[in-house]
């Protein structure tokens, strides 16, 4: 039986290869789209519609979330940025879930290619914790639905 390898004192070494590695480069493309669209929300939101300003906190805090993913990435920390990306979309879409029409909302289509994302990026175990979040949160939205608790859309 061999032995586990042991990780250095310093913490583990991130090959400087890495960041030309084609799937890195697309996430980090990925997440800049990403806070480019949030900008642009969030000016426009300001142009349009200036007394509402609670409408900014959802893409002020998106932002804040891809710049520390866009940070992670940088530092050659993938396993950490797919996770801290999963997580938060989820944590976005479930909200947008709650408070825009619940189950009927267009945006549950996130939650399968979250799964799918999940299993490919960071583990099947991780595929599978999503999933059983994702059914849980359904139903519960279902429930909400019918006992008529979900906030107006």
């Amino acid at each position: 039986m061999k032995s586990p390898s042991r990780i250095s004192p310093s913490g583990p070494k991130i090959d400087s290869s890495i960041g030309s590695d084609f799937s890195v480069r697309f996430f980090q493309q990925g997440v800049a789209a990403i806070l480019i669209g949030l900008v642009t929300f969030l000016v426009v939101i300001r142009i349009t519609a200036p007394e509402q300003t609670l409408r900014m906190v959802a893409p002020a805090s998106g932002i804040l979330l891809m710049g520390v993913i866009w940070w992670l990435i940088g530092r050659g920390r993938l396993q950490a940025a797919a996770i801290l990306f999963a997580s938060g979309a989820w944590l976005v879409a479930g909200a947008i879930c709650v408070f825009y029409n619940g189950v009927h909302s267009a945006i549950v289509i996130v939650f399968p290619l979250l799964i799918v994302y999940a299993g490919w990026a960071i583990s099947l175990r991780a595929a599978a914790v999503f999933t059983g979040l994702t059914v849980a949160f359904l139903i519960g939205l279902v429930a909400a639905e019918v006992l008529g608790t979900l906030p107006p859309p």
